[in-house]
């Protein structure tokens, strides 16, 4: 059953994320930052929808589909939005739970396998995205 669907079919007190694992609510999430981020950017700038989908190369619609969270963007996606607006995007931080569980095993860079905590993730690509767009 879709977010939408479990919203609409609700009964007042009942939860709408107790059948749902914490990386998709954790996803959920962080489409909602993105959305007020990219909402709070044309408001910024003090457009309307239809200038803003004119600088960004869509559709009003899109935009819209945007603000409201329901799109779900690739990695590229939003790597160009990101880019056209000067705006580098993040992540809500992970959980204290998910900081707690097991090491992800990732390939090294030279072949072979290491492991990285959840502790700090996304920290030095935040740190890379906010030195490209400065200066």
């Amino acid at each position: 059953m879709s977010l939408a669907e479990k919203i609409r079919t609700a009964r007042t007190g009942e939860s709408l994320f107790d059948d749902m694992p914490p990386e998709q609510i954790y996803a959920i999430k962080a489409r909602v930052q993105i959305a007020i981020a990219i909402f709070n950017e044309r408001e910024r700038r003090g457009m309307e929808r239809k200038e803003f989908a004119s600088l960004c190369g869509v559709t009003q619609e899109t935009v819209l589909k945007w603000e409201s969270g329901e799109c779900n963007f690739t990695v590229e996606e939003l790597a160009k939005l990101s880019y056209k607006l000067r705006t580098p995007f993040s992540f809500p931080p992970i959980p204290a739970y998910a900081k707690s569980r097991t090491a992800i095993p990732m390939q090294g860079q030279y072949g072979h396998n290491k492991s990285t905590h959840y502790t700090g993730w996304g920290t030095s690509l935040q740190g890379e995205m906010s030195a490209a767009f400065s200066g």
